[in-house]
């Protein structure tokens, strides 16, 4: 049996998890996708502030602090 976790995003992951992403649609399944239309340079940079929001640093007027998290298997 295959175990499923969850691990909080890291402005340190890379590649593979970009890959992932690049591969799911802007709007796929109901889901958003901004990362599809992205370069592996604007991945890093959306990256770190979404780890600056969970934290609730550069908040955008109106945001409030936010996890995102990747479903791993």
């Amino acid at each position: 049996m295959n175990t499923i976790f969850l691990r909080q995003l890291s402005p340190l992951d890379g590649e593979k998890c970009y890959d992932l992403l690049k591969n799911i649609g802007r709007n796929e399944n109901d889901f958003t996708n901004p990362v599809h239309d992205m370069s592996f340079d604007e991945f890093k940079i959306w990256l770190k502030q979404q780890d600056d929001w969970s934290k609730g640093d550069n908040l955008p007027e109106g945001y409030f602090p936010q996890d995102c998290y990747w479903i791993i298997e």
